[in-house]
C-alpha cells in the first residue's frame, strides 16, 4: 500500500467496521419489514393510543428507523468515500485539477444513487401501505433522480473524453508539421 498514510489506513480501520454494522441493522430492519411484520398481523388486534394497534405503530415506525440507520451510514461513507476517491485520483497519472474534480463528481453520483435506492427501500413498504399512487410516485421520482444523477455523470465524462481527444489531436497535428 505505498502513498497512503498511516493516518488514512487508521481512519479506514475505524470506520469500515461501524459501517458494516450500520449495513447489519439496515438488513435486519429492511428483514423486519418485508420479512417478519406482514405475518404479524393479529398485533393489528391489540390497540396502543388513540386506536393505534400495534401492527401500525410498527408499520410506520419501522421505515423512520431504517431511514435513521441510512443517515448514518451516510455520515461514515462521506470520509471512506472522500479516503478512497483521494488516492484513487492520486495514483492516476496525468490528470489535471479540474479533471480530479470531475472524477469525484462523477464517483459522487454513484454514491448518491446507491443512497437513492437505500431511502426508496425503506420507504416503499409504508408508501404502498399508504396508497398505490403513493408508492408509484416515490418510485417515479427515485427513478428520475437516478437517472438525473446518471445523465450528470455522462455528461461530465463525454466532457472529459471531449477535452483528452482535443489535446491528443492538437498532439498529433504538432507532431505531424514537424
Amino acid at each position: 500500500m505505498t502513498g497512503i498514510k498511516k493516518e488514512t489506513i487508521q481512519e479506514l480501520r475505524e470506520r469500515i467496521p461501524k459501517l458494516f454494522t450500520r449495513f447489519i441493522y439496515l438488513l435486519f430492519v429492511v428483514f423486519f419489514m418485508y420479512g417478519i411484520l406482514p405475518m404479524l398481523n393479529f398485533l393489528q388486534k391489540i390497540t396502543i393510543i388513540f386506536d393505534l394497534s400495534l401492527y401500525h405503530i410498527l408499520n410506520v415506525f419501522s421505515p423512520i428507523i431504517a431511514l435513521f440507520i441510512i443517515f448514518e451510514i451516510w455520515k461514515e461513507i462521506g470520509p471512506i468515500f472522500d479516503t478512497l476517491v483521494s488516492q484513487f485520483i492520486y495514483t492516476l497519472p496525468g490528470l489535471k485539477r479540474i479533471e480530479k474534480m470531475s472524477i469525484r463528481r462523477i464517483l459522487s453520483d454513484f454514491t448518491y444513487v446507491i443512497i437513492v435506492i437505500l431511502i426508496v427501500t425503506t420507504l416503499s413498504p409504508m408508501a404502498s401501505r399508504l396508497s398505490f399512487a403513493v408508492g408509484n410516485i416515490i418510485s417515479l421520482i427515485s427513478l428520475m433522480v437516478i437517472f438525473l444523477l446518471f445523465y450528470d455523470a455522462g455528461k461530465i465524462s463525454y466532457t472529459m473524453l471531449e477535452k483528452r481527444v482535443r489535446r491528443l489531436r492538437k498532439i498529433s497535428v504538432r507532431k505531424q508539421k514537424t
